[in-house]
């Protein structure tokens, strides 16, 4: 199975962007960076894990990938995609490695960040 892997840290919803406890509740992660190599993986995927992590406070959550919608795109022209996510439950903590955008993707025992 295919795993996507989101950071949503407590820091980050102080400056605009959504909580963990956010996501949780409306099963929608906002403005991630998904390169192209990774939504590729996972747009060829027929079911995707989603995790939801805030690392600082050691909260985790995991559900299924509903659907990636397209949004904006950052000044230097990475695409950002609001995260769909279905039957988001709280599980117990165990910490992912994560590209620098807060995002991985995990197909075939390997993790492409």
């Amino acid at each position: 199975m295919t795993t996507l892997i989101l950071h949503a840290p407590y820091g980050k919803a102080r400056l605009g962007a959504k909580s963990f406890s956010a996501v949780l509740s409306t099963g929608i992660g906002d403005g991630y960076i998904i390169t192209p190599r990774q939504l590729a993986i996972l747009r060829s995927a027929s079911d995707v894990r989603v995790v939801v992590l805030d690392k600082n406070k050691g909260q985790r959550a995991e559900g299924l990938l509903v659907n990636l919608v397209m949004t904006t795109k950052t000044p230097r022209g990475k695409q950002r995609y609001d995260v769909y996510i279905r039957d988001l439950r709280p599980v117990g903590y165990s910490p992912e490695t994560l590209n620098r955008y807060g995002v991985a993707v995990v197909h075939g025992g390997v993790t492409y960040r």
